[in-house]
């Protein structure tokens, strides 16, 4: 009788095979995200959703704001959306690299954060855009993430 191979488990495969997927893209999975392979810090999942959700988030209003069939084309609501996601953009992106600040400054950044997430999301309802609303509660979810999100000991 031939010695046979000790099988791995099945997760263990299934995990090769996403890793494998994800290095033929560029990518390294991590245990928070997704990392570029060329050895930058991992990316935060919080202030990634953050993004995406406002990036999506701004396409989406200016899509209503330009379409006449969305009931508030050209209104001042729809521009004031617009500005939101797009600052709402720029706070997830310097909370992607704001390690090396003060606790002043990402406290102030997160905070206003929340505060554009959650306006823009009052916002997105009362324009019965339900798309940004969901969009907002993904960013809201990011936020969370963010906040909650294992820090290394500052000894």
């Amino acid at each position: 009788m031939l010695p046979t191979k000790k099988r791995p488990p099945v997760s263990n495969l299934i995990d090769r095979h996403y890793y494998n997927v994800l290095a033929s893209l560029g990518l390294c999975l991590s245990r928070v995200a997704l990392m570029p392979v060329s050895g930058l810090k991992p990316a935060d999942l919080g202030s990634t959703l953050i993004c995406s959700g406002a990036f999506i988030g701004a396409a989406v209003s200016l899509a209503n704001y330009f379409s006449p069939d969305s009931g508030i084309a050209g209104t001042p609501g729809a521009i004031l959306v617009i500005a939101s996601t797009i600052f709402l953009l720029g706070f997830g992106l310097v909370m992607r690299g704001y390690a090396g600040q003060g606790r002043l400054f990402r406290a102030l950044v997160t905070a206003f954060a929340f505060a554009d997430i959650v306006g823009t999301a009052l916002a997105g309802y009362l324009l019965d855009s339900e798309t940004l609303v969901a969009l907002m509660m993904v960013c809201l979810v990011g936020w969370l993430a963010h906040i909650f999100r294992p820090r290394p000991l500052l000894v």
